[in-house]
């Protein structure tokens, strides 16, 4: 694990380094909020405040998230493995806060792009189930800059392409079923919730193909393939900064 020294930061007085917005999630397929409240519960208090505690993991100490990505073809391969923090420590992020890293690589028929956004006032938000005016609505702090499912994800997502085979995947505070990271005919989509590194998502991917294409999704993972093409995504984690 990575150590930082440490630090006070007051923030705009909610632990965050700006003030956060209010969503209203209800109308959503999908929500969760970091501290683990689904669509169809109810929030307990300790929810409320382990969501917070979580998002502050992230603000303030997310290093890294490392997966596998890769796409082959006959005419080569490509691979991405991590984003990270691009040298901000948690210190400097008291006046520069919020972290971003996008990775591409492209090749002979196929491509891969990863990003990571952590971006203030785009991010976190504070979720109601119904009204926003009603304060007894609010669930917890989760992930949702918009409802709109064809924005851009709120912290992580990839694309990946080798000839006609195509996958994406991305992790969320809110999503929709079916989802709309691909369209067409021969495509595999799945929503649903995951826990990685001890924090709650919700997950969309998608797969697609050709007629004949292997495809497969799960809450994190995807491939499709073809007889001299493929690419493949699994195994997201975090590393997060400990303290000296």
């Amino acid at each position: 694990m990575p150590t930082a020294d440490s630090f006070t930061a007051l923030g705009k007085g909610n632990g965050f380094p700006y003030c956060l917005s209010k969503v209203d999630v209800s109308g959503s397929d999908y929500w969760t909020t970091l501290g683990g409240t689904q669509k169809g519960g109810t929030a307990t208090e300790s929810q409320k405040n382990l969501s917070i505690v979580n998002a502050m993991k992230i603000v303030w100490n997310f290093e890294s998230i490392d997966f596998t990505l890769s796409s082959n073809t006959s005419g080569g391969s490509k691979s991405i493995s991590s984003l990270d923090d691009n040298g901000t420590k948690p210190k400097e992020r008291l006046c520069n806060p919020g972290i971003s890293d996008r990775k591409t690589e492209t090749g002979s028929g196929n491509s891969l792009v990863a990003e990571y956004n952590d971006i203030p006032t785009f991010t976190f938000s504070r979720f109601y189930n119904g009204s926003t005016s009603d304060e007894n609505n609010y669930v917890g702090v989760g992930m949702a800059p918009s409802l709109d499912a064809s924005s851009p994800p709120p912290l992580f997502d990839i694309s990946g392409s080798a000839s006609s085979a195509n996958i994406a995947y991305r992790l969320s505070g809110v999503g929709v079923e079916p989802n709309q990271l691909l369209s067409g005919t021969h495509v595999t989509l799945e929503t649903g919730y995951v826990t990685i590194s001890g924090l709650p998502f919700v997950y969309e991917v998608a797969a697609k193909g050709s007629s004949g294409d292997s495809r497969s999704v799960s809450s994190t993972a995807c491939s499709a393939s073809g007889s001299s093409y493929a690419v493949d995504f699994s195994e997201p984690s975090f590393t997060f900064y400990t303290y000296s």
